[in-house]
C-alpha cells in the first residue's frame, strides 16, 4: 500500500471505504478483498489522509521489490503514528539488511527451542489463573504472551513485563483509532524505558539481546544509543502485534467449530499444521504502509507521490 493524498478525479473512480476496523467485517474480511480484487485491486481510501491499496499478489509481490519507489524509509503505518523512526523496518536496503542481519541470530531455531521451558511457563501460569479463577478470555492469553516472551529475550525484567504488555497494547488501539496524541504519549513511555534499559547494558552487558543491541557494530563503528533504542523498540513491538494477530487467528479458527477442537484435542500431531493454516487464513496484518517517492502505475491506474 502506497500512502499518497487523494488526486481528483482517478481517485474518485477507485474510491473504496476500507471498512476492516469493523467487528463484523473484521471476523471474516475475506470477501471484501475478493470484491477488490476482482473490482478494484488498485482502490483508493480517504481515511487517514488518504491512501492507497493493492490487493493482487502479483501487484503486492513487485511493489515490496521497488523500494525505490515503494520505500519505507518515511514510515510504514496508516494512519501514520508519531514516533521516531523505526530502524529496520523503516529503512531500505542496503540499510535495512546492515541492522538486520546481526541480530538474525537470536531467532534460530536452537536459540529459540532453548527458551521453550520458560515460555511454557508464562502460558501455563496464565491459564491457571483461567482455571483458578473459573473464568477468563483466551484473547488476553493471545495479547498476553508475546509481549511477555518478547520481554524475555530482549533480557528486560520480569516485574516490568506487565507494564510493557499494558503500554504495547494501548499503543497498537490509540493508533488504530487514529489517537495520534494518546499513541505518542504511549510511545514516548516506552521509548523512555528502552532508553533507561539501553544506556544501563552499555555500562554493563549481561549477555542479552538487549546488551547486543547496545554494543551492535554497523560499518565499522557502535551505533548510536537512539539508534540502540530504535531496534529495541521494533522488536518489542513488531514481537507483539503479529504474534498477537497469529495467535488470535488461530483461536478463532479452532473455536469456530467443535470438530477442529476435537481433532487437534484427539491428536497433538496435527498442531503444526493447524498454526500453519490458521497462518495462511487468518493473516496476522492486512498490509503494511509505503510512500511512494515518485508516481508509478500499477493496472492502469497512476498512483501519485506521496506528500
Amino acid at each position: 500500500m502506497a500512502e499518497t493524498v487523494a488526486n481528483g478525479d482517478q481517485v474518485n473512480a477507485h474510491s473504496v471505504r476500507f471498512p476492516l476496523m469493523e467487528p463484523e467485517i473484521a471476523k471474516d474480511p475475506g470477501g471484501f478483498f475478493d470484491d477488490l480484487r476482482s473490482k478494484c485491486p488498485v482502490a483508493h481510501d480517504d481515511n487517514f489522509d488518504g491512501f492507497w491499496m493493492l490487493s493482487r499478489y502479483r501487484d503486492v509481490f513487485d511493489a515490496a521489490l521497488k523500494p525505490q519507489t515503494f520505500s519505507s524509509a518515511s514510515g510504514i503505518n496508516i494512519p501514520v503514528i508519531p514516533q521516531p523512526p523505526v530502524l529496520c523496518i523503516e529503512q531500505d536496503d542496503p540499510d535495512h539488511r546492515k541492522f538486520r542481519k546481526p541480530l538474525q541470530g537470536w531467532f534460530t531455531e536452537k536459540r529459540v527451542q532453548g527458551w521453550e521451558p520458560q515460555v511454557r511457563q508464562i502460558v501455563t501460569t496464565l491459564i491457571d489463573k483461567v482455571i483458578g479463577e473459573k473464568k477468563g478470555d483466551l484473547a488476553e492469553i493471545a495479547l498476553s504472551v508475546p509481549p511477555m516472551v518478547i520481554a524475555l529475550i530482549l533480557g528486560l525484567p520480569e516485574k516490568d513485563w506487565d507494564w510493557l504488555r499494558e503500554r504495547e497494547s494501548t499503543l497498537l488501539k490509540l493508533a488504530q483509532t487514529g489517537d495520534k496524541e494518546g499513541a505518542n504519549a504511549a510511545v514516548n513511555d516506552v521509548y523512555n524505558y528502552l532508553s533507561d534499559s539501553v544506556e544501563k547494558r552499555r555500562a554493563s552487558p549481561e549477555g542479552d539481546m538487549l546488551s547486543d543491541i547496545a554494543g551492535l557494530v554497523v560499518d565499522g563503528q557502535v551505533i548510536s544509543h537512539q539508534q540502540a533504542v530504535s531496534l529495541a523498540f521494533l522488536i518489542l513491538g513488531a514481537g507483539h502485534e503479529t504474534t498477537v494477530g497469529g495467535i488470535g487467528g488461530l483461536l478463532y479458527r479452532v473455536f469456530q467449530g467443535s470438530d477442529v477442537r476435537d481433532q487437534l484435542i484427539d491428536d497433538l500431531t496435527l498442531v503444526d499444521s493447524a498454526v500453519e493454516e490458521a497462518l495462511r487464513i487468518e493473516s496476522p496484518l492486512f498490509g503494511l504502509g509505503r510512500m511512494t517517492t515518485h508516481s508509478s502505475t500499477v493496472e492502469d491506474v497512476t498512483i501519485p507521490v506521496s506528500v
